[in-house]
């Protein structure tokens, strides 16, 4: 039998387009690059993402070629020696260093930039990026178990690459946005967002490890929500249904919908953008607005 991960029942809405680390002291200066001082804390954090995704890089050479149950059972159990690996050509330590002192000179340069051209952050932006940075640090070593604290990283320290990531965004409107120096043509921002993204609102189901007539007992259902759906069913209220959102629920946390839009989600090639790409885009992109389909993914 075919193995198919999941259904996904797709009603594609209208795109909307807008136009535009040792112990160390607090505060102590790890790294200047340009000019530019960095806190040790900084200067750890960069280390650590950067090894972070330098074992998602080993992870990926190793399974190389591997079906997906040979990748769920081969180089999972902590005996991979990371540091006698190469990625592109580079000793994996080089590779580590070489890719924080990058992300930092990226830093650097937005600090640099916002500077000459008189840019700075409001107070409302410095209170939402202290908002994303505290909450980011709690979420990060939580739920995701990233040792930031074990590193020398406080809560501040995300609060400061938050408010490098405001100043990144502002800087680029400075530049791009519509009264920008380098302004892009509205025409082309919609016709690369046209090309290249998709929303979405999608029913899925997980049929891992289903019998064949369980997978065909949950395709049929699927098919009667595409009824329902393509009869102009208000997807929101088709939404609350086909994941039973109610009262009870929301006391759990996941409230019931009360507009499309609320549970609308971006779907993008994966070539364009990885957080939001996905491996069908390709059955995806050419549904018109309103319509549905029905996809299995693998």
């Amino acid at each position: 039998m075919k193995t198919i991960k999941s259904l996904v029942a797709l009603v594609l809405c209208a795109l909307m387009i807008f136009s535009l680390t040792a112990c160390h002291k607090e505060n102590e200066i790890g790294v200047s690059i340009n000019g530019v001082e960095f806190t040790a804390a900084m200067y750890s954090y960069a280390l650590l993402n950067a090894d972070m995704e330098a074992k998602n890089i080993v992870e990926e050479q190793l399974h190389e070629g591997e079906t997906d149950e040979q990748k769920a059972t081969e180089h999972d159990h902590g005996d991979v020696d990371y540091f006698a690996q190469k990625i592109e050509d580079l000793p994996y330590a080089e590779w580590v260093e070489t890719r924080a002192a990058k992300e930092l000179s990226r830093y650097a340069a937005i600090g640099t930039l916002c500077k000459e051209n008189n840019i700075t952050l409001t107070d409302e932006e410095k209170k939402a990026a202290r908002e994303d940075g505290v909450n980011e640090y709690a979420n990060a070593e939580y739920y995701y178990g990233i040792p930031y604290s074990l590193n020398g990283i406080g809560e501040e320290t995300l609060v400061k690459i938050m408010e490098y990531s405001y100043l990144a965004n502002k800087y680029f409107t400075f530049v791009y946005g519509k009264d920008g120096s380098k302004a892009v043509p509205e025409e082309e921002i919609k016709k690369y967002y046209t090309e290249n993204y998709r929303v979405a609102i999608m029913f899925e189901k997980d049929v891992t490890n289903l019998s064949d007539d369980e997978l065909k007992k949950a395709k049929t259902e699927l098919e009667d929500w595409k009824k329902k759906i393509d009869g102009g069913k208000n997807l929101a209220e088709a939404f609350n249904e086909f994941y039973e959102l109610n009262e009870q629920t929301a006391a759990a946390g996941y409230a019931p919908v009360k507009e499309t839009k609320e549970c609308a989600t971006y779907l993008a090639d994966t070539s364009v953008d990885s957080s939001y790409g996905v491996s069908y885009w390709n059955d995806v992109k050419d549904i018109a607005v309103g319509k549905s389909k029905i996809i299995e993914v693998e």
